[in-house]
């Protein structure tokens, strides 16, 4: 995150500089869309509970959110057409829920629409 920043501060003083080095990406937490739709509807439903969730979702790593990409981009290429059996094996699995990062559980509540919810994780204890 402080390459990113850095380059924008040395940009300002080098503006020639920036053409002959490599360009660092905008840091991000790789939460997907529907992911943060989910977060929100918990919140508009007045559930107390949102906060802690709030929390939890932002502290997955962004790789670790990367099979749940794939998974809704697969969806989004496949809408038009049958899917192929891998992916009905994994719309499956995301329909019982997947656990991401040990922080949170998403499920897939209408493949076709992409349409998930996201509650917290048991606690390892119970």
């Amino acid at each position: 995150m402080n390459d990113y920043f850095t380059q924008v501060t040395l940009d300002q003083f080098e503006p020639d500089a920036s053409e002959h080095r490599c360009r660092v990406a905008k840091p991000t937490t790789g939460i997907p869309i529907p992911v943060l739709l989910a977060v929100r509807a918990v919140r508009e439903q007045g559930s107390a509970d949102w906060i802690d969730l709030a929390d939890r979702t932002a502290a997955v790593s962004p790789k670790s959110w990367r099979p749940m990409v794939r998974l809704l981009a697969a969806i989004e290429r496949r809408a038009s057409r049958q899917p192929a059996r891998h992916l009905l094996k994994r719309i499956r699995k995301a329909e019982s829920g997947l656990l991401i990062d040990g922080q949170v559980v998403v499920t897939l509540v209408a493949a076709e629409s992409a349409i998930l919810t996201v509650k917290a994780a048991p606690e390892a204890g119970s």
